[in-house]
């Protein structure tokens, strides 16, 4: 497409995005349209996806969505945006749904802030009371992990797959698996 009629095109589909009004539908399609916005215009509809975002009732949702937002920013923002998601991550009361997040978490984290939020990470799959949950949640984090730590994250997923049933364990193992070759 020329330029004059991308710049239509998205000026379109910005105006279509901000006629939604569930805050879920509405960071989900601004989010999408973000990569695709000049410098000038992605400020401005990020602003109003976060604010959408953090209007979202759903825990897992908001963890999700800025989750995906925080890809976007820079700096100081990005941290916030991230504490905002963990925050949503810390508040999701069903296990699985827990890990599932924090997984997609980690997947948005760059490396500088992995150091400065995998603490906080970690603490969050510690208040994980089933032990499969609690496992899988460790299995995902593994790779993102400096050694020191990963072996340390290593011996409390074994130990956390040795107190679950046969089945899952062997799942688990598997899964496990590809770490130790690290």
């Amino acid at each position: 497409l020329s330029k004059g009629l991308k710049t239509q095109v998205l000026q379109e589909a910005l105006s279509a995005a901000c006629g939604i009004i569930d805050e879920h539908w509405l960071t989900r399609a601004l989010s999408t349209l973000t990569p695709h916005l000049d410098k000038e215009f992605k400020g401005q509809v990020l602003q109003k996806a976060l604010v959408a975002a953090r209007n979202i009732k759903d825990e897992e949702h908001r963890a999700n969505v800025l989750s995906i937002l925080a890809q976007h920013l820079n700096g100081e923002s990005k941290l916030q945006v991230l504490q905002a998601a963990l925050t949503a991550v810390r508040e999701i009361n069903n296990e699985s749904t827990r890990d599932r997040a924090l997984s997609l978490l980690m997947l948005y984290l760059s490396n500088e802030f992995k150091t400065q939020t995998i603490q906080e990470i970690l603490f969050v799959a510690e208040d994980i009371k089933d032990k499969y949950w609690y496992a899988k949640a460790l299995c995902a984090l593994i790779p993102h992990l400096a050694d020191m730590l990963k072996a340390q994250v290593l011996q409390k997923a074994l130990a956390a797959i040795r107190e679950i049933n046969e089945y899952a364990r062997a799942d688990m193992l598997s899964a496990l698996m590809p770490y130790l070759n690290d």
